[in-house]
């Protein structure tokens, strides 16, 4: 082999690995990600529309891979930037050799001939000053790319990573902070606007070089005119559309779930079940409300909406609209942990039927009340004596609840609130004791509205499951604690929520509609709650400062609730809750106790009851009573002729229930005292008062200064176990155990007073104070 052939060989080997080694490089010229740049955080409602969006961290607002790109930006973009998109392979030979000599001639860069595939590879990391070097990594990569990626694809990532002036990237960014819209609802003219853009983003930019911007604007829609890809009536309307100014701000109509939607999915896209039209309502409506909320230094407030029969939530507004300083805005009270108030009652109320402890109008103790140092009151201080547990619940008196409680086990109801669902309820059940049914836990909006859409799912269609935001999320299944019929029993009660002090109130929330709904009120005025739900919907409020500062009038009465009957005054007539019929059972039901009525109860009515409770036991109130003929007094066999004894079946309450139920009662016929003839109630002097004597007139000390002193009355009783009740002129004024003193405050005059025991016996006597 002569030394030309071996030229030639090495010549041939030469090319033969270069040419390997720019196939090598061809093969493996793309990297593993074209854009590794963090994207926005973008939330959407349940038709795509823009809820809101948090900036990416690098300060880009670059919105995440769009799905797709629009007919109207694709047919404008590839008029104006590569026409033979869809007919190359990467690189237009035509467009480069034009490239070539145009820049030859001019003596510098003027024409890149860049398609967009190859434009696409300068953003995804050639970017800098522009060298035939780089021109052939392009091209390199962009004929890659086109064995890699669709033609749709790669127009895809090209919209979606393309400047779009400042700090907008991508098509989805330009179209809502240039159009507040989606990019799929641009007209021809703003397609057009956008189009252009990419390629010169800092020289031509919204808002100034206004006259360079509208001439390539128009340039491209009459491009199009002569594509025949729009009409002339079209070309000629989009010329009168204005070019976009500086850019807008987007949307925030759900800041608080825009931002948990960050914290959860950061630098994605979100697509939620909200309705941004609901949304934008409840803050219209809430604005409103928070203006007089305002005046009482009431900053914040939240509300969250959900479809019973998806478990949807379909609005979601984390606090109200107020000002930033020092309204504590930012914070989404829909997650935050609050003093729950009376709340969670309708929960102790439906186990308690739920396990046959109850039945739905069974007489409670609305009586003075202490369980250690707990002594828990109503909230208008008063008593009833005893009170139908559904009415309890109605108007929500405090003590009936603890007392339900009490006999319920504080642990068991523990347990029980788990089961529906509330996640911040977790200190353990000794930690909370009796105060727990009282406001003494913490729950979240969000965990109370999940509970009240389980006991409203009991009578309505869906499947139980926890509520959830984002539409592609499956959703998590639910406990549900109780049976139908306990649920059922629990809803009718909540439809008649209504105290003595919110009768007027309950007129001025008129509704077309049955809402059960129960309000809430934590210590010191700090929180007020609202909660209510017919068959289509589940709406929760919180009203409050974030901060924790009460506020006189900061009830769930008179902040919350109107809030909540706004929002179910905008929603149309709901279905009726379905009754569940096969859980209820037909029961004779005494009329005053309201427990399975025996023989002794002389009036009945048949009642549907929850099955759970068909086994109860029954009513300990009416008792055979026997009289004298005229029925004024008592009498036994003893002391009266056997025929002359009256027999009647009564209701009767234990003395210190009677006391106070006569009062709100006034029909109530108290067992008459037993014959003198006969023995009394009292016979063995039970209970006795020491100080003052019976029957004596009392000297008011003074001090030194002139104020008067209080007396101290004391009394003893038989059974040192025993806890007595005073009062003084029909007024309760506390109770002793052990030993039997207590101070009066006292004015001058004539007193009644009654002490009674935890039996029931009594003793009476009159004093007079001078």
């Amino acid at each position: 082999m002569d030394r030309s052939d071996r030229l030639k060989k090495r010549i041939k080997i030469s090319l033969l690995i270069t040419l390997g080694c720019l196939l090598l490089y061809w093969a493996f010229c793309l990297p593993d990600d074209l854009f590794d740049s963090p994207t926005s955080t973008v939330v959407f409602d349940k038709d795509d529309y823009l809820l809101g969006a948090r900036i990416a961290p690098d300060g880009q607002w670059r919105f995440p891979l769009a799905d797709s790109v629009p007919f109207k930006f694709e047919a404008a973009i590839l008029a104006y930037e590569d026409e033979r998109f869809y007919k190359h392979w990467g690189v237009s030979v035509k467009a480069i050799a034009r490239a070539v000599k145009q820049n030859i001639s001019r003596g510098e860069v003027v024409s890149g001939a860049s398609t967009i595939t190859m434009q696409l590879m300068r953003m995804a990391g050639n970017r800098g000053e522009r060298t035939y070097f780089k021109k052939i990594k392009e091209i390199f990569q962009a004929t890659r790319a086109e064995v890699e990626f669709s033609k749709e694809e790669i127009l895809n990532l090209y919209a979606s990573n393309a400047p779009f002036g400042g700090n907008v990237v991508g098509l989805d960014a330009a179209s809502w902070r240039y159009y507040q819209k989606p990019a799929f609802q641009l007209t021809w003219a703003e397609a057009c606007a956008l189009a252009v853009l990419p390629n010169a983003p800092g020289l031509i930019f919204p808002g100034r070089g206004i006259e360079d911007y509208q001439q390539k604007r128009d340039f491209l829609l009459k491009k199009l005119l002569k594509k025949k890809i729009i009409d002339k009536s079209t070309y000629e309307i989009s010329l009168l559309e204005p070019l976009p100014d500086a850019p807008l701000k987007l949307p925030q109509e759900a800041f608080h779930l825009t931002s948990l939607a960050d914290r959860k999915s950061n630098g994605e896209i979100v697509k939620t079940t909200v309705n941004r039209h609901l949304q934008a309502r409840i803050n219209h409506l809430l604005d409103k409300r928070m203006v007089s909320l305002n005046e009482n230094q009431i900053q914040n407030a939240a509300v969250l909406v959900v479809q019973n029969s998806t478990g949807d939530v379909i609005a979601y507004v984390g606090n109200s609209n107020g000002s930033w300083n020092g309204s504590e805005r930012a914070n989404d009270m829909i997650r935050a942990a609050r003093s729950s108030g009376s709340i969670l009652k309708p929960f102790l109320y439906a186990q308690m039927l739920n396990l046959g402890m109850i039945t739905p109008h069974e007489l409670i103790p609305d009586i003075p009340t202490q369980y250690g140092d707990f002594a828990p009151k109503n909230f208008d201080e008063t008593f009833s004596g005893a009170v139908k547990a559904n009415e309890a619940l109605s108007r929500s008196l405090n003590i009936p609840a603890v007392r339900m409680l009490h006999n319920y086990g504080v642990e068991f109801f523990y347990q029980d609130l788990q089961k529906w669902g509330f996640t911040t309820v977790n200190r353990g059940a000794e930690d909370y004791g009796l105060s727990l049914i009282l406001g003494g836990a913490e729950i979240s909006l969000w965990d109370l509205v999940n509970a009240y859409r389980t006991l409203a799912l009991n009578c309505t269609d869906g499947e139980f499951s926890q509520i959830e935001y984002e539409r592609e999320t499956e959703k998590a299944p639910a406990d549900n604690p109780i049976n139908a019929a306990s649920a059922w029993s629990t809803i009718k009660a909540l439809e008649e929520v209504i105290r003595p002090e919110e009768r007027s109130a309950w007129k001025a929330f008129g509704s077309s509609q049955k809402i059960a709904w129960k309000t809430g009120t934590s210590y010191g005025f700090r929180d007020a709650w609202a909660v209510g739900m017919n068959a289509d919907y589940t709406i929760g409020v919180w009203v409050g400062n974030a901060n924790g500062e009460g506020r006189p009038g900061l009830t769930g009465l008179n902040a919350a609730a109107p809030i909540l009957f706004d929002i179910f005054n905008s929603f149309p007539a709901a279905k009726s809750f379905v009754e569940p019929v096969s859980d209820l059972s037909y029961e004779s039901i005494c009329s005053h106790s309201g427990m399975r009525a025996n023989r002794n109860c002389s009036k009945t009515e048949t009642r549907e009851i929850p099955t759970s409770c068909s086994k109860n036991e029954t009513c300990h109130f009416c008792k055979k009573v026997f009289l004298d003929a005229q029925g004024d007094h008592q009498v036994t066999a003893q002391c009266c002729p056997a025929d002359s004894i009256v027999t009647e079946s009564r209701f009767t309450l234990p003395p210190l229930q009677e006391w106070f139920y006569m009062k709100m009662n006034p029909s109530y016929q108290k067992i008459p005292p037993y014959s003198s003839d006969c023995f009394s109630s009292n016979e063995n002097g039970k209970i006795k008062l020491i100080y003052p004597s019976p029957n004596s007139t009392v000297f008011l000390p003074r001090e030194y200064d002139g104020e008067k002193e209080r007396i101290v009355f004391k009394a003893v009783c038989d059974d040192p176990n025993s806890t007595l009740f005073w009062h003084l002129d029909e007024s309760f004024q506390g109770s002793t155990s052990g030993i039997h003193h207590l101070e009066f405050d006292i004015d001058k005059g004539k007193h009644d007073i009654t002490i009674w025991d935890e039996a029931g016996s009594d003793y009476s006597t009159t004093i007079v104070v001078d």
